[in-house]
């Protein structure tokens, strides 16, 4: 069941983008976007917004 609710989250991800709001948090590397994973594996694109556009 698990495997089946992870491959319907995984479809509906399709197609939609990713927003980051700011930049990287005090420099924690933890909360750095791995923009490969996103692209190639769920098929989302990534997009980011200033903190300054705010």
């Amino acid at each position: 069941m698990k495997f089946s609710k992870a491959g319907l989250a995984l479809a509906m991800m399709k197609g939609k983008s990713y927003v980051s709001m700011g930049s990287v948090s005090m420099g924690i590397a933890g909360s750095m976007i791995q923009e490969d994973f996103f692209q190639d594996y769920l098929g989302m694109r990534n997009e980011y917004v200033d903190m300054s556009e705010f």
